[in-house]
């Protein structure tokens, strides 16, 4: 679905915009606006499948670009709302749904602070602001499957724990606002979850398990 929305801006602040007329909003998908360095979510207040109490509760969001398996998409854009707890809010927005796909230059730098800022709106206007980090997926592509990976991994595989732990301490890192060394930590703490993660999929591999049911193929550091 091609969009053809207008949008009047004051800086960053989204002042109206004829979204909330069409009849993509009228079908409840939400529309990701971007100006003036800030990601604007707009979400129809009735649709089914949106939740923004969801939203609302998270400390931070992590916008991620990458591939959606699940649904076949080539490009896609995961917004995980981050509240601290094993199975955050996410949903997915394709590139119909976007007033433009920000670029690989535009993502989060570990020797910078946060280059974005993010916004959820409705047709009442702002509901409410968050922290947010822009990143690049590493070419695996996201899929909810990750979501159930603490269901099997504290027992069944080499490493699971350290895995689940640190994933813990990544989440707690993200609910304050991060300095260039935190974001550094941060950043080794990532490296450290994926060296685990390929050694789990090393040793899926000599079992001859399908890792890629289990979501395991999907996991990146949130």
């Amino acid at each position: 679905m091609e969009n053809f929305f207008h949008f009047h801006n004051d800086g960053p602040e989204l002042v109206s915009t004829d979204y909330w007329q069409s009849e993509h909003a009228a079908a409840g998908f939400a529309f990701l606006s971007i100006n003036a360095g800030c990601f604007r979510l707009l979400v129809p207040s009735d649709s089914p499948d949106l939740s923004l109490p969801d939203m609302r509760s998270a400390k931070m969001a992590i916008i991620t670009r990458a591939p959606w398996t699940e649904q076949g998409r080539p490009d896609a854009l995961e917004i995980l709302f981050e509240d601290n707890s094993r199975n955050p809010y996410c949903i997915f927005i394709v590139p119909e749904q976007v007033e433009r796909m920000p670029l690989e230059s535009d993502r989060d730098r570990v020797d910078q602070p946060p280059r974005w800022k993010f916004a959820v709106y409705t047709e009442a206007g702002k509901q409410f602001e968050l922290p947010v980090r822009y990143r690049l997926a590493n070419g695996e592509g996201i899929d909810m499957g990750k979501r159930n990976l603490n269901k099997l991994m504290r027992t069944n595989y080499p490493g699971g724990n350290e895995l689940l732990d640190l994933l813990e301490l990544v989440s707690h890192m993200r609910q304050r606002p991060q300095n260039t060394e935190e974001f550094k930590k941060l950043t080794t703490i990532e490296d450290r979850l994926q060296l685990i993660r390929t050694a789990i999929v090393d040793d899926i591999h000599k079992k001859g398990i399908d890792h890629t049911s289990k979501g395991i193929d999907h996991i990146s550091p949130e």
